[in-house]
């Protein structure tokens, strides 16, 4: 995966994983310390800039606003995703995961726009370094 790409594919998935959205405080503390403020309030200004995300007003308070991912992001989030039942049942794991990819690669296969393709690729590697590190108890995330 293209490093260019990484931190705004994080904060991408991030942003999706909160289907309200996020303030900009909110997603500098589940980002835990990978990225300054600063460096992140320029990110999510360029992903705004390339239409993955949005600035709305929070309903709850006049004064914040709120990132929002937009629909092609969310609909590649939602469709990249191992469910938890296949995540448990490890006697069954491999035609599972053999299934999953197919799936997974059928619908890359079919996204016309590169950048949400290369998310959506991201999100598949992703999920699968997170199964794979739950799977064998390894702490921390494998970075691709």
């Amino acid at each position: 995966m293209e490093n260019k790409w990484r931190l705004d594919f994080l904060i991408l998935d991030t942003i999706a994983s909160v289907r309200r959205g996020l303030g900009v405080n909110e997603l500098s503390r589940m980002l835990r310390g990978r990225v300054s403020k600063v460096k992140l309030i320029e990110e999510i200004r360029k992903l705004s800039e390339e239409g993955l995300v949005r600035i709305k007003k929070d309903p709850r308070h006049k004064q914040r606003n709120l990132i929002v991912v937009d629909e092609k992001v969310l609909e590649a989030f939602d469709s990249i995703k191992i469910n938890e039942e296949t995540a448990r049942d490890i006697g069954n794991l491999s035609e599972k995961l053999r299934s999953y990819i197919v799936t997974c690669s059928s619908y890359i296969s079919t996204l016309t726009d590169p950048i949400i393709k290369k998310y959506a690729t991201y999100r598949l590697l992703r999920q699968f370094s997170e199964l794979m590190t739950s799977t064998l108890g390894v702490k921390g995330e494998i970075d691709f």
